[in-house]
């Protein structure tokens, strides 16, 4: 899946999608009216997903271009003109470039955090976030995480599949035009986890009230060589 050339390349480690089920008239009011939201039979999902961003390189270019990172985004899933996406409320970043360059480069919802990530002996994750940014809302993560059971690829048409191979981004910016980014890898290795979820208000921080339930939980160890291109106007 190429469509132009790829601006860098980036590694995702650790990474757990949690899902929440959420009410399709609600996510259509919090979205730009422009945009769609896109429904699993019927039902609409918001995500809070918590990973790693490692061996982040200019494309063609043997240098890093920052730090490796920390990364909390909430996100759901929208359609423009028929075509699938993610949509971003908000992405928590450790990293003052990143979230410098997210805001101004890519037009999205970059904000600074504090956050730590380690793993114990036994490959439970324990990840921890605290919004910092400055006339944001506050909003907190906590939670341990594992994986459980064999690696698997999402079979087609699985709610697998409709929450995670996702391959294009919708945005708009100060001006309200509505743009699109790209990116490219690999399917998704997923394994199903548990996670304890000591606490959580990135959803509410958007001003977007759900019912607490059990989430849908997936994990990927690993995803390399994921290309970033630039973003396009539509």
């Amino acid at each position: 899946m190429l469509w132009s050339k790829s601006m860098m390349k980036q590694t995702w480690s650790d990474l757990l999608f949690i899902h929440y089920e959420i009410s399709t008239e609600l996510l259509q009011k919090m979205i730009p009216s422009c945009f769609t939201v896109d429904c699993y039979r019927g039902k609409a999902y918001i995500g809070v997903v918590p990973f790693k961003m490692e061996n982040i390189y200019p494309f063609g270019i043997p240098i890093k271009l920052v730090p490796n990172f920390l990364e909390l985004n909430v996100r759901t899933y929208v359609t423009y003109k028929g075509e699938k996406g993610v949509y971003f409320f908000s992405l928590d970043a450790n990293s003052p470039l990143s979230v410098f360059g997210g805001r101004n480069l890519f037009h999205l919802n970059y904000v600074h955090a504090q956050m730590i990530c380690s793993t114990n002996e036994s490959g439970e994750i324990y990840y921890k976030s605290r919004r910092t940014h400055k006339g944001e809302a506050p909003a907190e993560f906590e939670a341990n995480y594992e994986p459980k059971g064999d690696v698997f690829l999402s079979k087609l048409g699985s709610i697998d599949e409709f929450l995670t191979e996702r391959y294009v981004l919708f945005t708009t910016n100060k001006r309200n035009e509505i743009l699109r980014g790209r990116i490219e890898h690999e399917r998704w290795q997923l394994q199903h986890a548990t996670c304890k979820i000591l606490h959580n208000s990135m959803i509410s921080s958007q001003g977007i009230d759900h019912k607490e339930q059990s989430p849908l939980l997936h994990f990927s160890k690993k995803l390399h060589g994921v290309k970033i291109f630039p973003l396009e106007r539509l």
